[in-house]
């Protein structure tokens, strides 16, 4: 019991940035996402201009070659088993649903897919919310990120207690580089400052991306048609 509350407790301490290894140790996962995303979405985009000029309630290029994809349910749910599988996952899992829970009553729990492209240059720093006051940065925490890396060297660099402020200058913040292992993941509050770093391989990389938020908290993007 004591172990599972110091557990706990570094979970819910946001104010850096924590890193967990061995959510899985296969490659099924990565499979059935790289089987999606090169037979089923690039097909459909290859005659579009890139990086894709519209965003989609569904699919997004943030920069060319990298994008965020909301996956059918079928394969969410294919994944999910897979991950639901580890004890781990599990546990981190339901701690982030409860903290956010704790403070809001309810959460939302949402899934994406993130496939980086080889010989792609960095990302955009960017919060994972979308901002509308000031006081967005004095609430309790009301929306996490968990990024769970499929690849070696998918690589996340953030602003270190950006979480705090509205202050969009990256220059004003530390900087902490998390170097992802297959089957890590990296936890923290959405409201972090934070850019993917560059794919400078051959080969297409993935993570997963689930978010946790309160019920009121409006995912602007999340309501723009559908593509895929």
């Amino acid at each position: 019991m004591k172990e599972k509350k110091n557990y706990t407790r570094k979970i819910s301490s946001f104010n850096s940035i924590k890193k967990y290894d061995d959510l899985f140790t296969n490659s099924d996962i990565r499979d059935l996402v790289d089987d999606y995303f090169t037979n089923t979405v690039l097909p459909k985009i290859e005659k579009m201009e890139r990086p894709l000029k519209e965003k989609y309630g569904d699919l997004i290029e943030r920069n060319k070659g990298r994008f965020e994809i909301t996956p059918p349910k079928t394969l969410e749910t294919k994944i999910k088993s897979l991950l639901m599988k580890n004890k781990k996952f599990i546990e981190i899992n339901n701690l982030l649903k409860n903290i956010i829970k704790n403070n809001y009553g309810d959460v939302i729990e949402e899934f994406c897919i993130l496939p980086l492209e080889g010989n792609t240059g960095l990302g955009k720093w960017h919060r994972d919310i979308f901002v509308k006051s000031k006081n967005d940065f004095s609430q309790k925490v009301f929306y996490i990120t968990q990024i769970i890396y499929l690849d070696n060297l998918s690589n996340t660099e953030f602003c270190l207690n950006s979480n705090y402020n509205n202050d969009n200058n990256k220059s004003s913040y530390n900087k902490k580089i998390i170097k992802s292992t297959k089957g890590s993941s990296v936890v923290f509050d959405g409201r972090t400052l934070h850019r993917g770093l560059e794919n400078d391989s051959n080969n297409t990389r993935y993570a997963l991306y689930i978010s946790y938020y309160k019920p009121s908290y409006v995912d602007k993007e999340g309501k723009l048609k559908k593509f895929l």
